[in-house]
């Protein structure tokens, strides 16, 4: 707990000590009035005394009232220099003398709230005018004595402000784009040349070339991915719906041998159209063994680009 310029704790066990008070005290007014009332004789001076002993009692529930309503205060004190301590952020060192003197001045307002009791006499008893409904603002006026003086409340010297948060990390930069963004449109060449897929996309595309050698068989299409190691890319989920800002037309595309292509050549075909989540494709392929190769156009969607065994040569 930071140490303030008063004692909250203290300050809440007087408050506790009052309202324990105060309902002793109503407690044993509530017997004496039923201990009068039951008292069997008859005269005038008894219904004297009973009317004056039910005035005392209501004297003392208004006063028992106010000796809670002093015990809130205080708990209300120690709960708002809390608050204050808290921002700050370093303890408050405690005044010479604070506590004595703010005991003075409940002790101060408790006799004024004395001298209020008066207006209305009833038998040589008084009672406080109009209830307690003005009392409420005479407590929200309570005030430690640097409060009243408008003096500030003590600080420590070594306090020290509060220590600068350091700033969050920074977010990691986003991964390079492997393709060109927006992709480049590539002009294609009208051709007959389907005696292969690679002769069939070379045709199309001269600058892919020969496929040469590479990790595969000589002259198998999936080496066009070693070929153009440089440049070429694989598509993720990130482009999943947004293959237009990937992919353009004459793109190439190679497939690794065994994966929906020949088991040692692979296969190579040529963008035609680029869709959100797919493209059109045209090749040179075969559809059964030792069939010639035929050409035609197909879609490829999304699921069967976002693989490792798919490149795009742009």
């Amino acid at each position: 707990m930071a140490r303030i310029a008063m004692d909250p704790d203290q300050v809440r066990a007087m408050a506790n000590t009052a309202n324990r008070t105060a309902e002793s005290i109503q407690g044993h007014m509530s017997q004496m009035v039923s201990a009068v009332r039951g008292a069997e004789w008859q005269s005038q001076a008894r219904e004297e005394f009973i009317e004056r002993i039910e005035t005392l009692s209501r004297v003392n529930t208004q006063s028992m009232t106010a000796l809670r309503l002093m015990a809130n205060a205080a708990n209300q004190k120690a709960r708002q220099w809390e608050a204050k301590a808290s921002r700050f952020n370093a303890p408050l060192e405690a005044l010479d003398g604070a506590w004595d003197s703010f005991l003075d001045h409940l002790n101060n307002t408790w006799q004024g709230l004395l001298n209020s009791i008066s207006g209305i006499v009833t038998g040589g008893f008084t009672v406080i005018v109009g209830g307690l409904a003005g009392i409420g603002d005479w407590f929200d006026n309570i005030k430690f004595p640097w409060e009243r003086d408008k003096t500030p409340a003590p600080t420590s010297p070594e306090t020290q402000p509060a220590p600068t948060p350091e700033a969050p990390p920074a977010e990691p930069p986003a991964p390079e784009r492997h393709y060109p963004y927006p992709p480049n449109q590539i002009a294609l060449r009208e051709t007959k040349d389907i005696r292969s897929c690679a002769r069939y996309a070379a045709s199309r595309r001269p600058d892919l070339g020969s496929t040469g050698s590479g990790p595969h068989k000589y002259e198998a299409a999936a080496n066009y991915a070693h070929k153009f190691a440089d440049k070429a890319f694989q598509i993720g989920e990130g482009e999943r719906g947004n293959l237009k800002d990937a992919i353009g037309i004459g793109y190439a595309i190679t497939w690794e041998p065994g994966y929906k292509s020949h088991a040692e050549y692979g296969h190579v075909a040529i963008v035609e159209e680029v869709y959100d989540n797919y493209i059109v494709i045209s090749e040179a392929t075969t559809l059964c063994k030792n069939c010639p190769y035929i050409f035609r156009t197909r879609e490829i969607p999304f699921e069967e680009l976002a693989n490792e065994n798919v490149t795009l040569i742009p």
